[in-house]
């Protein structure tokens, strides 16, 4: 595809994990004009029981984040996580992975090759010895269960704690309204949420989507975008800035 389009990266946005710098750097090295549209906002909940499990390491046999947000709601409510250190720290994609050492100090981090929550699964499945303690595993209120479906599957044990809401930004269909355009546009959509939440804010701004080129990050988010009617024209296997440009570039 030619490089004269404009991709704009509906995401949120994190004081903690400013990730979408590296693919907005990336794509504009490439040549396209990247921008980011901030799309999701969040707001942690259950941290006192979240800080009760943090103080009983000997509990657990591990970490799952599949999301840098679940990470900067572990660093919200603690320090220090010496004695949790020597257990392993199962992250989707390099960028939680890259949280999970600068926000918590974690260097027994495993699985980021991942690209999405199937595929961590079945890598702890592979590495994961099995025993009575749980792997724990703080993510959002509307996180699939297709992680959790593999390791039921198993006999993996995890305990699941909702650790933060995802809701869209109070400044998103006002945003949208000023971002979108007639000149060839590429939104990069990097959830089933971002999905939700930017349709809604379209239909009440009475904004048409259809002259946009959208492309997903991996194949749930892919999905969301058929199941509102959006045409996929490319999916990026993994999430990180190389698939991202990969994904675009093989867009006709």
């Amino acid at each position: 595809m030619s490089n004269n389009w404009d991709v704009i990266l509906c995401k949120g946005l994190s004081d903690k994990n400013e990730s979408q710098e590296e693919y907005v750097n990336f794509l504009n090295a490439a040549g396209y004009n990247c921008q980011v549209l901030k799309t999701l906002t969040f707001k942690f909940i259950n941290l006192d029981i979240l800080k009760e499990c943090l103080l009983h390491p000997e509990s657990y046999s591990g970490f799952i984040f599949t999301s840098p947000r679940s990470i900067e709601a572990v660093s919200s409510v603690t320090d220090n996580l010496d004695a949790w250190k020597k257990l392993p720290a199962f992250c989707v994609g390099p960028s939680t992975e890259a949280c999970a050492k600068e926000c918590l100090k974690l260097n027994s981090c495993e699985g980021s090759h991942s690209g999405n929550a199937c595929e961590l699964a079945e890598y702890i499945v592979n590495k994961f010895k099995k025993n009575n303690k749980p792997l724990l595993y703080p993510c959002s209120e509307i996180s699939r269960d297709t992680i959790l479906k593999v390791l039921i599957a198993n006999d993996i044990e995890f305990e699941k704690l909702n650790v933060y809401k995802t809701l869209p930004a109070d400044s998103l269909g006002k945003d949208l309204s000023k971002i979108i355009s007639n000149s060839p546009q590429i939104f990069v959509f990097f959830s089933p949420s971002v999905v939700e939440f930017l349709v809604n804010a379209a239909k009440e701004q009475s904004l048409s989507l259809d002259k946009i080129k959208s492309v997903a990050i991996g194949p749930v988010t892919a999905e969301a975008l058929v199941k509102a009617e959006l045409s996929v024209a490319g999916t990026a296997a993994k999430p990180n800035p190389q698939s991202l440009l990969e994904a675009i570039k093989n867009i006709s």
